[in-house]
């Protein structure tokens, strides 16, 4: 397996610089070889291809608010960093590109549209991915998607996209490396400049969901905080599921937003994740640290918990090898003058995957179709009253052997 990655890793490159290559098509076929040679590290580190409208969704969300809410010119703002911090194959970086242009566009003409790139598109989208085959398609992915939109990208251009563990601590190189080694630590010190130094304002992304982490020893001091509640540590006697690897990327995001020197103590997080946050008992350490960080959430719940399907309803799953619920949540800190909690908005949506897709097709921040929950101690649930006691009631009374339609 190791040696077919490396040889998988090898080929993407060589066809990465065949002149007209990156097109579509050998994208696509990428990634659909991707998902079959890689497959199991991919379940392993429940990392997950996301489906473009969640995608669009999530980026004409982040957009939107950022008019709305920040009075800026969207994602086409150069005053905008923006990071996806397990990135994949790129499919958010370009829906980000794609939304910008598109504003530019609209207003301006194509004429700019290579200078947008240039002067932000370029320098100012950061990407993180840990594995090597989704790291190599997303640079291919972009350099073709700049090629088409006027601006190929010289030989001594690359997009901002590395290869590192967004949740690992800074390297402290000692010098003397091999060439190729030498070449993987330059890497490293580059994402660690991005994570250190640079400002972001969006993050946006997928991270993965996997409860068993692989990151358990990154975070450990910053997780703390999601044990307590009220300042009274939690006693219950599971508290597993607060390792999963998506809490880990929320959390780091906060920190990336809010705490460092570096931060703009303001912006947005745009994330398609898990949805047992929002109401479970275990996660209301989680749901009462968020809630003291921001000023508006806005959850649209798109269900699909395999442990929750019943008789007369069609509640299909949005990714085939998830088994939980998913959400997309946006996390809004308009200032450094805040004042806890956030406002939760909350909209859902059931039934097929494909009526789910066409739903968030038509969802907007502001189309009136949200209902404002209202976070109580002690469970500080992020969805409406009547939605939590459906949960609590369905959970316990599942139709065994029922499968999805």
């Amino acid at each position: 397996m190791a040696l077919l990655r490396a040889a998988a890793d090898d080929l993407v490159w060589q066809v990465g610089t065949v002149k007209g290559a990156g097109n579509d098509a050998v994208i696509h076929f990428y990634e659909d070889f991707l998902a079959a040679y890689d497959k199991d590290e991919r379940i392993d580190r429940g990392i997950y291809y996301t489906f473009p409208p969640l995608v669009e969704y999530a980026v004409r969300a982040a957009d939107d608010a950022l008019e709305s809410r920040f009075g800026i010119d969207g994602l086409a703002d150069e005053r905008v960093r923006l990071l996806d911090p397990a990135v994949g194959t790129g499919t958010f970086l370009v829906g980000v590109a794609e939304r910008a242009i598109a504003r530019v566009t609209e207003r301006e003409g194509e004429a700019l549209v290579p200078s947008l790139i240039t002067t932000h598109l370029l320098p100012h989208l950061y990407g993180f991915e840990l594995l090597p085959a989704p790291y190599a398609i997303c640079h291919l992915k972009l350099n073709s998607f700049y090629e088409q939109r006027g601006r190929a990208l010289g030989s001594n251009e690359r997009a901002n996209v590395f290869l590192t563990n967004s949740l690992a601590e800074p390297i402290a190189p000692t010098g003397g490396f091999l060439p190729a080694i030498g070449a993987i630590v330059a890497e490293a010190q580059q994402a660690d400049a991005v994570k250190r130094d640079v400002p972001i304002l969006v993050i946006i992304g997928n991270p993965p969901y996997r409860e068993s982490s692989h990151n358990k020893e990154h975070l450990a001091e910053e997780m703390k905080v999601f044990r307590t509640v009220d300042g009274v540590p939690m006693k219950d006697r599971n508290t597993r599921p607060l390792d999963d690897d998506y809490l880990r990327f929320l959390r780091w995001s906060v920190a990336k937003l809010l705490e460092q020197e570096t931060s703009p103590g303001c912006g947005i997080i745009a994330m398609v994740t898990n949805s047992s946050f929002l109401a479970r008992k275990i996660t209301r350490g989680v749901r009462k640290f968020l809630l003291e960080r921001f000023d508006e959430l806005r959850v649209l719940d798109l269900h699909g918990n395999q442990r929750d399907w019943f008789r007369g309803r069609v509640d299909q799953k949005v990714f085939p090898d998830v088994q939980v619920g998913i959400a997309i949540t946006l996390f809004i800190r308009l200032g450094t003058e805040h004042k806890a909690p956030a406002r939760v908005f909350y909209r859902e949506t059931r039934g097929t995957v494909a009526e789910k897709f066409e739903y968030l097709k038509g969802a907007s921040l502001d189309d009136g179709k949200w209902r404002e929950a209202m976070p109580r101690a002690p469970r500080y649930s992020l969805v409406p009253r009547d939605v939590a006691q459906e949960w609590v009631k369905g959970s316990t009374s599942p139709i065994r052997g029922l499968r999805h339609r």
